[in-house]
């Protein structure tokens, strides 16, 4: 009889943790989903056509940055931190190389003592090619 409370307790502090832990899962997956995509968006943008469309395109990095900053505000993605977004062209590779990093609050976390919120970073990059 005594061990009922404990045993419910341990089910309850599971619970938590298991919501915690698929709350920080689905803002990974979000944080990587809106760098792909923006790093998509970018390569895609960024492409200038080669010379009279015969040789593979090239990128304007410029023209890069702009649109992986477009995009990236169209995306509206929760706990970004501005200051951590990393755009890299490499023109010889053809591709694009976007770096996010996002600050997540937990929800059950912040009853407990020490940090309340869990830094997630991701990585996409995207090859450009002729079409």
């Amino acid at each position: 009889m005594v061990l009922v409370p404990a045993a419910t307790l341990i089910v309850v502090v599971l619970g938590a943790l298991a919501i915690d832990l698929s709350q920080l899962f689905l803002a990974k997956r979000q944080l990587l989903d809106a760098a792909a995509s923006v790093a998509n968006d970018a390569v895609g943008a960024g492409a200038v056509p080669g010379l009279g469309g015969f040789s593979d395109p090239t990128l304007d990095p410029q023209r890069v940055i702009n649109s992986a900053y477009l995009s990236l505000l169209a995306q509206q993605v929760a706990g970004l931190d501005p200051s951590s977004v990393r755009v890299t062209t490499n023109p010889a590779a053809n591709t694009v190389t976007v770096e996010l990093a996002a600050d997540v609050d937990r929800f059950f976390g912040k009853a407990l003592p020490g940090s309340r919120r869990t830094r997630l970073t991701a990585r996409a990059t995207a090859l450009g090619h002729a079409r």
